[in-house]
């Protein structure tokens, strides 16, 4: 949330002097990695919520649970790097 705000708000700025900052090649694949970890989660959830009624393996979830970390984890370090490129980038709108 911290890295939209901040983006959000070097945006404004950058609109408020006519520049136009486009979205980088990070940022894609920081949405991309979102957009596929988080509805994970609620899968995950749902998994946990409904094992024994669906029959599913503890093997299974074990295994979802560590593929959704992993996906966490790319996805926290992606946008960690995305914000640094974004704003290293485009620092010059600050001046």
């Amino acid at each position: 949330i911290g890295r939209e705000l901040i983006i959000s708000a070097f945006r404004q700025v950058a609109a408020s002097k006519n520049f136009v900052m486009a979205a980088d090649w990070w940022g894609k694949i920081k949405t991309v990695f979102q957009d596929i970890s988080l509805p994970g989660l609620f899968l995950l959830a749902f998994m946990y919520q409904y094992q024994t009624q669906f029959n599913i393996p503890s093997k299974v979830i074990f295994a979802f649970e560590i593929l959704n970390w992993i996906l966490l984890g790319i996805s926290v370090a992606l946008t960690i790097v995305s914000a640094i490129n974004y704003l290293v980038k485009n620092r010059k709108v600050l001046k």
